[in-house]
């Protein structure tokens, strides 16, 4: 059964407050789905490689704070590219700093920062429309007033929620003032084949529980297994490892595996049963790099498995079109 983690690496402070104040988000989450917790990175890691996990919730900043911290985000940032989801919110953008969101984020290969503090209207964006699904869409508040930690740097397609030109801070201290709108409250980004999601509501309002379950929804009923195998049923050690190819005449399938070692070993254990499958059928072979995937691109290969999201990067470029080709 698919499952949802609550990682939650705040101190007691940030816990009791989450029990408190997130009740009736967990209770929606808990009756939907098959929940755990993980409460230390000695807790957490091996869980990272579990099939059923789904997509992770990231509840609090404790995982922004401490040397301990810096594998387990890296491990993190794997899991998604390899497709998992994973959603920081709740406690998240109440707790954390500044400097803290953007070094952890620097280590995901994010661009994304600490952006203002307000409160405002925001509108669900249209661009996002396509990547949640008509359904999920209509099931979201159209506009709904949010204080937020907003993210600047990130991408325009990938704002679930949005300022207008109309939109204006709101507080009972300060006079109105316009808001940047090249800032966003909430995102929901593409990260290899997996996506990373950012809620930065503090005050739980009910738009926000609602898009937590939309976001939920779309990891768990579109996400695989986030690993897999090498190119025989009998070794996982192959997708890790080297080039396996040496001809480009007795292969008909192509595994394409362009991401680094730490998503290719996540991979060789997901994906182990379905690719054995593959292999016991077909005569396969595994490349990781351009130069040695080339010479295999001939009539008699029949089909390329990419993998993994590597390919999708601007340094491969040219290679995409020839794969197209």
């Amino acid at each position: 059964m698919a499952q949802v983690l609550y990682l939650h690496l705040g101190d007691e402070t940030q816990t009791s407050i989450f029990d408190d104040l997130y009740q009736s988000l967990c209770a929606e989450i808990n009756k939907k789905y098959k929940t755990i917790q993980a409460r230390s990175t000695a807790d957490a890691t091996p869980l990272l490689s579990s099939p059923s996990l789904k997509a992770i919730l990231i509840v609090d900043a404790g995982l922004t704070t401490g040397k301990h911290h810096i594998a387990l985000q890296k491990q993190l940032s794997a899991y998604a590219k390899a497709g998992g989801t994973i959603i920081f919110c709740c406690l998240f953008s109440s707790f954390v700093t500044p400097p803290d969101l953007n070094r952890m984020y620097r280590s995901f290969g994010l661009s994304w920062e600490f952006g203002n503090y307000h409160r405002t209207t925001f509108y669900l964006s249209q661009k996002i429309k396509s990547v949640l699904g008509h359904q999920r869409a209509i099931e979201l508040e159209r506009e709904y007033s949010m204080k937020a930690v907003h993210l600047k740097n990130t991408p325009v397609d990938s704002r679930v929620y949005v300022p207008l030109e109309q939109s204006r801070t709101q507080s009972m201290v300060f006079a109105p003032s316009a808001v940047d709108q090249g800032e966003a409250p909430a995102v929901f980004s593409k990260h290899g084949s997996g996506w990373i999601g950012y809620v930065g509501d503090v005050n739980n309002e009910e738009g926000s529980q609602a898009l937590i379950m939309a976001l939920l929804d779309l990891a768990l009923s579109t996400t695989t297994n986030v690993t897999g195998t090498g190119n025989a049923p009998k070794s996982t050690s192959s997708m890790a490892g080297g080039d396996t190819s040496t001809t480009a005449t007795g292969c008909s399938v192509l595994y394409l595996r362009l991401a680094d070692e730490l998503i290719a070993d996540i991979l060789g254990k997901l994906y182990q049963h379905a690719l054995s499958h593959i292999s016991l059928k077909y005569q396969t072979a595994v490349v990781k790099t351009v130069q040695a995937a080339k010479p295999m691109l001939v009539p008699l290969l029949k089909a390329v498995l990419v993998i993994d999201g590597a390919v999708t990067e601007s340094d491969y470029h040219a290679f995409q079109k020839e794969l197209a080709d």
